[in-house]
């Protein structure tokens, strides 16, 4: 585990935006000035920033974090596009470094790459050989969705990420099947029950 944390450390800032890895979203000021342009992508970034610094601030997971993070939330509502924008924002939080995160989100980002140095050896073994490729994206995102997981698990469910695999189009998704070369088939789903991933009963 002691490779994944230098190999994480090494990256951090070394390696193109998020937001590059997410075509779709506007996030360039041009965007400002376009006619398309939504006024509520805007509302979801702030509020995906809010929720990301609750999290890392966190003492505890729980019903209290979920009632702290329902608040932040507030009118907006829970979606997909706002899951998103949280994914986002905390990727590039968790590429700062470990010293602003809260005992809780310290907790669920040590236990996300322990298990993602298990479950994803050979991506591991990529990004230690090639650390300014894709690769590093895609790991850095296993883990914030390892942080997730123990966190705020309503947030990958909103993304996609089923009890039986991702559903179909989804973020979630999208994103295997676009990075199938770094995630092999059933990899995440192993990677969720690893860190102990309980879906929602309706």
């Amino acid at each position: 585990m002691e490779s994944l944390y230098t190999i994480l450390s090494c990256l951090c800032g070394s390696f193109e935006s998020a937001s590059a890895f997410y075509p779709d979203e506007k996030h360039s000021t041009s965007a400002l000035l376009s006619p398309e342009y939504d006024p509520s992508l805007c509302t979801h970034d702030k509020v995906a920033i809010d929720v990301v610094s609750v999290l890392l601030c966190s003492e505890k997971h729980g019903t209290g974090l979920k009632k702290q993070l329902d608040e932040t939330v507030g009118t907006l509502g829970w979606s997909e596009m706002l899951a998103k924008r949280i994914l986002n924002v905390l990727v590039g939080a968790i590429r700062e470094g470990r010293d602003k995160m809260g005992p809780a989100f310290a907790k669920a980002y040590d236990d996300a790459v322990k298990e993602a140095n298990s479950v994803f050896q050979q991506l591991v073994q990529d990004v230690r050989d090639h650390p300014l490729e894709l690769g590093a994206t895609v790991l850095i995102t296993v883990i914030a969705i390892g942080v997730l997981v123990v966190l705020a698990p309503y947030v990958l469910e909103l993304l996609g990420f089923g009890e039986l695999g991702p559903v179909a189009g989804t973020f979630a998704s999208w994103w295997e099947s676009t990075y199938a070369g770094y995630i092999p088939a059933g990899s995440m789903f192993s990677f969720f029950q690893r860190l102990g991933m309980v879906w929602a009963r309706t």
